[in-house]
């Protein structure tokens, strides 16, 4: 079995110019792709989850996030994400792409994904130590005090600013 993950390895112009075998405990020579999940329940709040066994924010709130693999686009990485750390499967939601962020060191796809029922959420216990639904005043204040990188935290801003096409 596999145990490691391959990705691509983009340029400045979001062009893809190798694929590499992802290592977060050593500096990558390009970009990568990730996506990013901003999630909302049925009851109208946010899912977070607290990183566990991670090289990056570990043991600290957090939307979903993941790495794009070789050869998947960030839609399939998105997807995958959300039923490989929730337990949500395609039918149980609706995904919809805000906008890409560039970054320091990767390229950041943006989603909003607004389940269509109420459900139990089976978290991955090796990435996830929990999960809780929240506001989006505390949301806010997750990114708020965070190190995350200012562009990103600008669109989350911006979605929670305009959160009402997403919450109904």
């Amino acid at each position: 079995m596999q145990n490691y993950e391959i990705i691509d390895v983009y340029n400045e112009e979001g062009k893809i110019i190798r694929q590499c075998i992802r290592d977060d405990s050593k500096p990558m020579a390009g970009f990568f792709l990730s996506v990013h999940l901003i999630v909302i329940s049925k009851n109208n709040k946010f899912i977070v989850q607290k990183r566990k066994n991670k090289a990056i924010d570990n043991g600290k709130w957090d939307i979903l996030s993941g790495v794009v693999k070789s050869g998947e686009s960030s839609y399939e990485a998105a997807y995958r994400e959300l039923y490989e750390e929730l337990s949500i499967k395609k039918n149980d939601c609706e995904i919809s792409y805000k906008e890409r962020i560039m970054g320091k060191k990767n390229i950041m796809d943006i989603y909003i994904v607004k389940l269509k029922r109420k459900m139990h959420i089976e978290y991955q216990h090796e990435e996830i130590s929990e999960i809780k639904y929240i506001d989006s005043k505390t949301l806010y204040n997750i990114f708020d005090s965070s190190d995350k990188e200012e562009e990103l935290k600008s669109c989350i801003y911006e979605i929670l600013f305009d959160a009402s096409p997403y919450i109904t």
